[in-house]
């Protein structure tokens, strides 16, 4: 499969040569509609159809009943394969992407699936030339830690077998579910492909949609996620789940007893490269933070956006004399919610809600301000009556002694900038103290969406969502 690399010298990325095309100017109301007519021709249908969906675990290239068996945590988990992975007479063989392709067994025959391979660079990132990071292999070549990524309801129960008439399987990948094991095929040479994307992502208007959930970003920041709709949410009267992803960077300067504190409305960030395909998307920025309109960081942001899932890599670099200046430095990334009164909150616990968001702070959520997270069992989850939940996790260096907490508010009229919505209905998140300066610091948040609905064991879902699936690859043929 060939994904669609994007470089855009241009901070906003607006100036893309489109050859004899005219382009319309980007806030026109004539681009506008353009944009939105088929979302607003089609969406009450595409709605119901999501829905349906997310319920019952439909897939696009199974069969119904095998798919309604997976369990919650997995119906809409997308699955990772490193070309490291692979057995011995597959690996290093340096395959060219383009010559691959995946599918699944569906009454009797391999059916072309969604996925993608996407490069990978020698820290474990999407590579983009404009990170600056080595590629981990050769150039449109799947090896390295290139990864392989498709969405585990679109494997079968069914398996192939040498009779199917259809190309000989490089390779079959099976998957161990809690319900069974799963199945997909990778081709070799075969041209057929599934016509079927699930995110779409614009860089002209910094706007995500999947089959189940739209995020959009400030047209001033693309950092600056604003709105969020899931479309299986009962209120439909709401705008917005969201009010504003919250970054915040906060430092002490050395001999001093004053500090600085620096938000997301500080950090103008620029797009530097998209990276596509029909599984995931993956927005690339930069920003630095300026102090006297001297750089005291740099920042490195990837936004990773999946059919039920999205993940914000950042890394975080200053220059060497910085250590000498500020010292007790700490990052905090906290989601403001908009009014999701009702909803239940977990974290540490996840046999029972540590609060109920109702606009003001019980003892228990108080308490549980105070509690210092284990850095590698970090999470949170709200789970609203409305019929939509998110997980988040934390991911940070294992070799790096950085104690993080909650951050949790629950206030009704608590003003805590940048904001759109009033109060906090509840603002939450991770706060990460004693931030190394003198070297490269990456921290990973992933979020997870779901229905609420319908009950079922919050413990074992989480369980299920931490624990990596097994994936075994079985060569089919010497090539």
């Amino acid at each position: 499969m060939i994904i669609m690399l994007q470089q855009y010298p241009h901070p906003q990325g607006h100036q893309k040569k489109r050859g004899k095309l005219t382009t319309l100017p980007k806030y026109s109301l004539v681009r506008l509609l353009l944009n939105n007519m088929f979302r607003l021709a089609f969406q009450p249908i595409w709605v119901a159809f999501c829905c349906w969906q997310m319920a019952y675990g439909q897939a696009f290239a199974g069969e119904d009943t095998v798919l309604q068996s997976l369990s919650k945590a997995d119906h809409l988990r997308l699955i990772t394969l490193s070309a490291e992975q692979l057995p011995a007479s597959l690996k290093g063989r340096a395959w060219p992407i383009a010559d691959l392709s995946l599918a699944a067994m569906v009454k009797g025959k391999l059916e072309p699936i969604p996925f993608q391979i996407d490069e990978i660079n020698r820290e474990g990132f999407p590579y983009l030339s404009s990170m600056t990071i080595a590629d981990s292999g050769l150039p449109q070549k799947w090896d390295g830690r290139d990864e392989l990524l498709f969405m585990l309801q679109d494997a079968s129960s069914e398996r192939w077998y040498s009779t199917v008439p259809s190309h000989q399987p490089l390779a079959e990948l099976k998957i161990t579910t809690e319900s069974g094991p799963r199945y997909v095929y990778l081709l070799w040479q075969d041209a057929r492909r599934s016509v079927h994307d699930y995110v779409r992502y614009d860089v002209d208007t910094y706007f995500a949609e999947t089959q189940f959930y739209s995020l959009a970003s400030s047209l001033k920041n693309p950092l600056e996620l604003t709105d969020m709709q899931f479309f299986a949410f009962e209120d439909k009267k709401k705008s917005s789940l969201l009010d504003t992803l919250k970054l915040r960077i906060q430092g002490h300067w050395v001999g001093a007893s004053n500090g600085l504190t620096i938000t997301n409305r500080n950090f103008q960030a620029s797009i530097i490269g998209v990276l596509k395909g029909p599984v995931r998307a993956s927005v690339q920025m930069k920003t630095s933070i300026r102090l006297a309109n001297v750089p005291v960081m740099h920042l490195w942001v990837m936004y990773q956006f999946s059919a039920a899932s999205m993940r914000a890599i950042t890394r975080a670099k200053s220059p060497t004399w910085m250590p000498m200046f500020v010292e007790n430095t700490s990052v905090s990334i906290s989601v403001d919610a908009n009014r999701l009164q009702g909803t239940q909150v977990y974290s540490m616990d996840a046999k029972q809600p540590f609060g109920v968001v109702d606009g003001r702070l019980s003892v228990l959520e108080k308490l549980t301000q105070q509690q210092t997270l284990d850095p590698q069992q970090s999470w949170w989850m709200l789970k609203s009556p409305e019929n939509f939940q998110v997980l988040s996790t934390l991911l940070v260096p294992e070799n790096v002694q950085t104690p993080v907490k909650l951050v949790y508010q629950d206030d009704a009229r608590l003003k805590v900038d940048p904001e759109r919505f009033p109060g906090q209905w509840p603002n939450i998140g991770f706060a990460i103290s004693r931030i190394p300066l003198d070297k490269v610091y990456t921290m990973v948040i992933d979020l997870y969406f779901d229905t609420s609905k319908p009950e079922y064991d919050v413990y074992d879902y989480i369980q299920s969502i931490r624990t990596p699936l097994l994936i075994e690859v079985t060569p089919l043929t010497s090539r």
